[in-house]
């Protein structure tokens, strides 16, 4: 997908991510809606460590 802002052209490519039909999570307006799964395995990441005004923090 292309985007323009202020005169600069951004190009991006849109994540497509596997996702299957949970169970039925409640009613909205007489009509039976369902969750989505997304089927991604989990990635374990390692703490940040961020600084806001010179103060470090996790």
């Amino acid at each position: 997908m292309q985007y323009h802002f202020l005169g600069a052209t951004y190009e991006h490519d849109a994540t497509v991510v596997p996702v299957s039909e949970g169970q039925e999570g409640g009613k909205y307006r007489g009509a039976n809606w369902k969750t989505h799964v997304a089927n991604v395995p989990s990635q374990h990441r390692a703490p940040r460590q961020l600084c806001y005004r010179g103060v470090m923090y996790s």
